[in-house]
């Protein structure tokens, strides 16, 4: 995940930060919130936005996983990434997949681009059954300099983070920007890496916290994601880990995330 947010828009007037949470220098991100443009129209598929970096193997990893899951759960589950390498470094290809999941990569670097062929796919693929479905889009955070263009793709946002302390402060200053760029944006977090749920409900809500103190907005949780031996082998093996070990705590707990994300898409159809 990118580091320094803080050139991306103009900074504006420091804020009183509480430093239990988060310290100060952490904390501000700088700029006021830019107004909303109207965005699509409600399309039969709603689009999942996750900030993932050109070499952030591992996150890009769950969103795949994700992505295979929500199919699992009969859903129709597309994941689009704007993507010029072949092969990627990203994107394994893998021969073993469930029905409804797909995996697009669309050779452009363009949000406005990106979006248009999102937006064609979100209105053309029916869901697979009453499960429903989702897009998920990858979101490189370079575009995050592109405010106007950007912000469509921003509205409904999942975060991940590590339930380290540097990681939760970096993710709150990407949560920062975004609703900066973004007001309106429906933003998410899952806390991966962790072996106890106690340590993933600590560090969401010491990130929920700061949110609600210096944001004035609401952080959901997106449950979960284990620390397991197996999900870096199934990585290295280019396998999605619900099919290979389906019982397997990191199995279970990625479900448990992807039923959630499949519940809230289907608030943000009915908004």
């Amino acid at each position: 995940m990118a580091r320094d947010f803080s050139q991306q828009i103009p900074a504006s007037e420091p804020e009183t930060a509480d430093s239990t949470v988060f310290d100060q220098e952490d904390m501000d991100c700088g700029g006021a919130p830019t107004s909303a443009t109207q965005g699509a129209g409600r399309a039969s598929l709603p689009v999942l936005a996750l900030p993932i970096g050109d070499q952030d193997v591992l996150r890009a990893a769950f969103a795949w996983n994700l992505t295979v899951e929500m199919a699992r759960l009969g859903a129709r589950a597309l994941l689009v990434t704007p993507e010029f390498d072949e092969p990627s470094p990203l994107w394994p290809e893998l021969a073993e997949r469930p029905l409804g999941a797909e995996l697009i990569k669309i050779p452009d670097r363009d949000p406005q681009n990106i979006m248009a062929h999102v937006s064609h796919l979100a209105s053309t693929r029916a869901p697979a059954n009453q499960r429903g479905g989702l897009i998920v889009l990858r979101v490189p955070p370079t575009w995050l300099r592109q405010p106007a263009a950007v912000r469509p793709c921003l509205r409904w946002t999942l975060l991940f983070s590590t339930a380290h302390r540097n990681d939760l402060r970096e993710t709150y200053a990407l949560g920062k920007l975004i609703s900066q760029v973004c007001p309106e944006a429906r933003l998410g977090l899952t806390i991966h890496g962790v072996d106890r749920r106690e340590q993933a409900e600590k560090s969401y809500a010491r990130v929920a916290l700061a949110f609600q103190r210096h944001l004035r907005r609401e952080l959901l949780s997106y449950g979960l994601l284990v620390d397991d031996l197996l999900v870096y082998r199934t990585i290295v093996a280019q396998r999605p880990i619900g099919l290979c070990h389906p019982q397997s705590m990191a199995a279970r707990a990625l479900r448990d995330v992807a039923v959630t994300l499949l519940e809230d898409a289907g608030k943000v159809m009915g908004d």
